[in-house]
């Protein structure tokens, strides 16, 4: 079969172990500008438009005033692409991390007549600067691996079921929000639980919890939260829910002996950090989620996390 395209571009670029690889137009100019766009670090997992357009753009994508993103067409897969490759300029980014730190930055651009340079030599990512970000739909699109799916039918169709909305924690001066849940055990009630920073416990019930990283980004601050009507309160919070960026924490002891809380933190996805010691990925690579996969009642709580957004709402406003 006839190489396409984007199969020559792969092999140009050095992409063959790369499974997932996008591309698109980039609409900056007249002439043919594209963006690749893939994971060096989580190559195995989806690329979803929520996590391709939180990445960093390069600078001279921008044309004045440099305030907006380019306009992207639709993104396809790279080995699909059939259009002409000569006289093209692609730009090629790896999802796996951006810089943190603005002071780490080595230009920035805010105007045509403001343009800083620190005189510094080029950083390479680091784990200090190194932060990845996962929204909810991003891990329901791509952390549940056939393993859970199985179990989590076995929990609807012959095991106990429900998760209550617990507790609700604002600290506005981290900005962070911390939704806590209590899941019923789908069968006899826990033996063994975990505490967040590793040790066990014992419990009647597993705790959930979902931690939203810029809660101030669409609630604005708690004195604002107040002074809105009920419906404006649904309003902010459903849109916090679709789109802040999360990390997440299960007692469940699945989380911890299946590979979950580690695969979380390699990903920075883990509100506590890992306590170890780290496995030999045998449930990670089980699973087949490039290490990120969750348990089965992840799926449950974020199957009707979004159709409890005014319960949340009531919670956060009884809490401010």
């Amino acid at each position: 079969m006839k190489q396409t395209s984007g199969q020559y571009l792969r092999d140009k670029l050095g992409l063959k172990n790369i499974p997932i690889v996008k591309i698109a137009r980039v609409v900056v100019t007249t002439w043919r500008v594209y963006m690749i766009f893939f994971d060096s670090r989580r190559p195995r997992m989806a690329l979803t438009r929520a996590r391709i357009l939180s990445a960093p753009m390069p600078s001279m994508l921008y044309t004045e005033p440099f305030n907006m993103r380019p306009k992207i067409l639709p993104f396809i897969d790279l080995d699909e692409f059939t259009g002409n490759t000569q006289g093209c300029l692609f730009f090629v980014v790896d999802l796996a991390g951006y810089f943190q730190k603005e002071e780490l930055y080595t230009r920035i651009i805010e105007s045509k007549e403001n343009i800083s340079l620190n005189v510094k030599n080029y950083y390479f990512l680091n784990e200090d600067t190194l932060q990845e970000f996962t929204t909810i739909d991003d891990l329901k699109a791509n952390a549940f691996s056939d393993i859970t799916m199985k179990h989590y039918a076995i929990r609807n169709k012959d095991g106990n079921k429900g998760s209550t909305l617990h507790d609700i924690y604002w600290n506005e001066e981290t900005n962070k929000l911390t939704i806590t849940f209590k899941v019923v055990a789908t069968f006899d009630k826990p033996k063994i639980t975990f505490r967040p920073d590793g040790s066990i416990a014992h419990g009647e019930e597993y705790t959930l919890k979902i931690q939203f990283q810029d809660p101030k980004k669409y609630l604005g601050t708690k004195e604002l939260y107040r002074m809105q009507f009920g419906d404006e309160q649904q309003k902010r919070v459903l849109k916090m829910l679709r789109n802040d960026y999360v990390k997440v924490w299960s007692s469940d002891p699945s989380h911890y002996y299946q590979g979950g809380w580690e695969g979380l933190s390699r990903i920075d996805a883990d509100i506590y950090p890992f306590p170890g010691p780290p496995g030999k990925d045998i449930w990670i690579n089980r699973h087949g989620l490039d290490g990120l996969h969750l348990n089965k009642h992840f799926k449950e709580v974020f199957a009707v996390i979004y159709r409890n957004y005014n319960d949340i709402a009531n919670m956060i406003a009884q809490k401010v």
